[in-house]
């Protein structure tokens, strides 16, 4: 079995790399969020709805999960960023995360 190095999410993200990530809470309630509705887009608004958190920090954990690419992010045709679950992503990233907590 392979080793498990604790990174921070915004590094790396990888199935090919022997690297586990932990998300933090935020992350997880996102990745949460995704695993319950995949087919929606969202923003940081929805997340909030849920959760006693800062907007900026969950703004700034989704573009972390964007820049390893668990989120995508799109622009609608208004001109409103939103996310989306990428697919075959979030069910990894989390499988990832509860084995890298046990």
């Amino acid at each position: 079995m392979g080793s498990i190095v604790m990174i921070n999410v915004a590094d790396t993200w990888s199935v090919k790399s022997q690297r586990q990530t932990l998300f933090n809470p935020v992350q997880r309630q996102v990745l949460l969020f995704c695993a319950k509705y995949p087919q929606m887009r969202f923003t940081a608004d929805c997340i909030l709805a849920y959760h006693d958190v800062d907007k900026s920090v969950v703004q700034r954990e989704i573009q972390n999960l964007v820049a390893v690419g668990v989120v995508g992010e799109g622009l609608s045709n208004n001109g409103r960023s939103f996310f989306y679950a990428k697919p075959g992503t979030i069910d990894r990233a989390l499988s990832q995360s509860v084995h890298s907590n046990n």
